[in-house]
């Protein structure tokens, strides 16, 4: 049985955002030639930027942070470009 995962210190949990192509019945993978991607913020740490909140979309650079379950990235915050704000905190 796998429990709930809870980031330390300056460290986030992130679910990334997958894009698939379909080109004629078969489905493409978007790779492309992008080098920061979209993620979903699960859990973060309590060191981690204040400005972090859990369901925020955020980027972060290809290959960092480490697989810790299938479809989840555990990343130090430091290694995030930013996020996406749709409301200001109060």
């Amino acid at each position: 049985m796998e429990g709930e995962i809870k980031p330390f210190g300056t460290n986030v949990l992130i679910r990334p955002i997958v894009r698939d192509v379909k080109s004629g019945g078969f489905i493409i993978p978007d790779s492309g030639d992008k080098p920061t991607l979209k993620a979903e913020v699960i859990a973060i740490g309590k060191d981690a930027y204040e400005e972090l909140f859990v369901g925020q979309i955020v980027y972060y650079e290809k290959f960092s942070g480490n697989e810790v379950r299938e479809g989840l990235l555990l990343i130090p915050c430091t290694d995030l470009s930013g996020g996406e704000f749709l409301e200001e905190k109060i």
